[in-house]
């Protein structure tokens, strides 16, 4: 049996170390392993990080139902045994899941309790977090003023933090808050701190999306030497 738990505890943090690393079907395989055997072992905090890893695999595959309800089942878990860090995060990933669903009202609630939470608990990595999926949710509603006032708000915690995925995260929101307001100037500055944020820590995921956006906005600004790197920087 011990030999089963280590495999499974590894079976997890294989499928953390591949869903950084963007490869999702190879996260999405280790975290149904893991859940599996936490299940069969009775594991019940393994189970809830499975369900965690498994729903956020889900999410960014475009699996959106399946992820809710794997983020669900472990946020019942975190509730009942109080961690209300990781309660949070699932109720963030849920909402992320709605807005990409269409129901943009019913997440704005679910990310809004979400970042209150890490709000209490003064957690700004899960402030940024859930503040640049409800900037999501606020920007498919149409309100867009509020969704960039929310992303400068969060200006300060991401200046707590050395550059990570949560600060690039709330840059590249803010850039498309202002792009809603058709702020070109400021969503361009916005997008480029994202691009010198991702230069410390490079994440392939966000550095071809922040290039295809800077492509985009020297292109409309007619910038051709400016927009040509980055297009080449979109398919290095």
């Amino acid at each position: 049996e011990n030999h089963l738990r280590e495999l499974a505890e590894a079976e997890w943090w294989t499928a953390q170390l591949t869903q950084h690393q963007y490869n999702l079907p190879a996260a999405k395989i280790h975290s149904s392993r893991a859940l599996e055997l936490a299940r069969q072992l009775e594991m019940p905090e393994l189970v809830a990080s499975a369900q965690n890893s498994l729903g956020y695999a889900c999410l960014l595959t475009g699996e959106f139902s399946a992820a809710i309800l794997q983020m669900e089942q472990a946020q019942n878990y975190y509730v009942e045994t109080g961690n209300r860090a990781l309660e949070a995060d699932c109720l963030t990933a849920v909402g992320g899941a709605l807005v990409f669903q269409g129901r943009a009202r019913e997440a704005i609630g679910l990310i809004g309790q979400a970042r209150a939470i890490c709000e209490e608990i003064e957690n700004p990595w899960g402030i940024l977090f859930s503040n640049g999926w409800l900037a999501a949710g606020l920007l498919e509603n149409g309100r867009f003023a509020e969704a960039l006032t929310n992303c400068l708000a969060a200006v300060p915690f991401a200046q707590k933090l050395v550059p990570t995925p949560v600060s690039i995260w709330n840059d590249l929101w803010t850039g498309k808050a202002y792009r809603a307001l058709r702020q070109v100037d400021q969503a361009l500055s916005a997008h480029l701190a994202a691009a010198k944020r991702n230069e410390a820590h490079p994440l392939p995921a966000f550095a071809e999306y922040i290039a295809v956006e800077l492509t985009n906005y020297y292109l409309l600004l007619d910038q051709m030497p400016e927009a040509e790197y980055w297009a080449k920087e979109a398919v290095r």
